[in-house]
């Protein structure tokens, strides 16, 4: 079996036509598994697609592999399920989750951190896991491996000898060597051997990134630029069939307006806070204008300035 994990949405976005192309090309055992316990799947058109048409497992990791009762308590727990599952066992554990976040407050991700996703879905968990799904393939988005819920697969993979391959979750766009406030302070290129170490194959998008990332510290060998499977005509023909209508914005939006989408992200990538709120009050006042402000997928609070949402 072929495990791809994904922690954003925007990892949902630049995975599934990877997925759906090895479903094509004859690859029958897939699984797709969100990360981040919240992470809404049930309701993502994308992972429908996938499960619908592909044939393709998806779910959250740690409700993917429940030995034991404890296990299946704590996946209930912490795992999303949605809104529209009316089973009177779950309507219970929705109460109690709530209930326990709210009892832990600032203390709920350290303990599901350093409790939850370390002892009772650790590594032992992880590799018992790999040994009965019989995996040969793990697949993340590139990223540094810090969180406990990500470095227990890993560290399963490496122990287990199953090949760790890395995949764009974005379009490196960027043509600047120092890109944040962090990195313009000390004047030095990211650390890419850092983030890379864990991963056997690393795919990135373009060669100019190639280039960047290897004096960054990453082995040449261990890089192959393949492009971006989420931008070829082949995905896009189908991702623009499958794309749900947007009922609310239809009913705020009007059809003569020209339609501009704001994608927003941290200051901390250097952005200019003073020009991009001048710019989008701006934009707000043409009346032939319907402005949407998009934040980060990463979080409501990734964004260049929280009075972006007073406007």
């Amino acid at each position: 079996m072929i495990l791809f994990f994904v922690r954003r949405y925007n990892d949902i976005d630049h995975t599934t036509p990877v997925v759906y192309r090895m479903f094509k090309d004859g690859y029958k055992d897939i699984a797709v598994l969100a990360l981040n316990p919240e992470m809404e799947i049930d309701k993502d058109f994308r992972l429908k697609f996938l499960r619908d048409e592909c044939n393709v497992v998806v779910d959250h990791v740690h409700q993917f592999f429940l030995p034991t009762v404890i296990h299946r308590f704590f996946a209930k727990l912490v795992c999303s399920f949605g809104d529209t599952n009316s089973s009177y066992t779950d309507l219970i554990m929705n109460s109690i989750k709530k209930i326990f976040k709210m009892s832990l407050g600032r203390y709920h991700s350290t303990f599901l951190n350093k409790f939850v996703f370390s002892c009772i879905f650790g590594q032992k968990w992880a590799c018992n896991m790999m040994k009965q799904k019989k995996v040969t393939l793990l697949v993340f988005d590139w990223h540094k491996v810090r969180r406990a819920n990500v470095s227990s697969l890993v560290e399963a993979g490496k122990e287990l000898n199953i090949p760790i391959l890395a995949i764009p979750h974005g379009v490196e766009l960027s043509a600047a060597e120092i890109w944040t406030t962090a990195m313009a302070k000390t004047g030095k290129i990211y650390d890419f051997g850092d983030r890379g170490k864990d991963y056997d194959k690393i795919i990135i998008q373009h060669e100019p990134y190639k280039r960047l990332v290897v004096r960054g510290g990453v082995l040449p060998e261990k890089i192959r630029v393949l492009g971006v499977a989420r931008f070829c005509s082949e995905w896009e023909s189908i991702l623009f069939n499958i794309i749900p209508p947007a009922e609310d914005y239809r009913k705020v939006c009007r059809g003569d307006k020209l339609r501009v989408v704001f994608m927003d992200h941290s200051s901390k990538y250097l952005l200019n806070v003073d020009e991009t709120l001048n710019t989008v009050e701006r934009l707000k006042k043409l009346d032939f204008v319907d402005l949407v402000i998009k934040p980060s997928t990463s979080s409501e609070k990734t964004i260049s300035s929280m009075k972006l949402y007073e406007m």
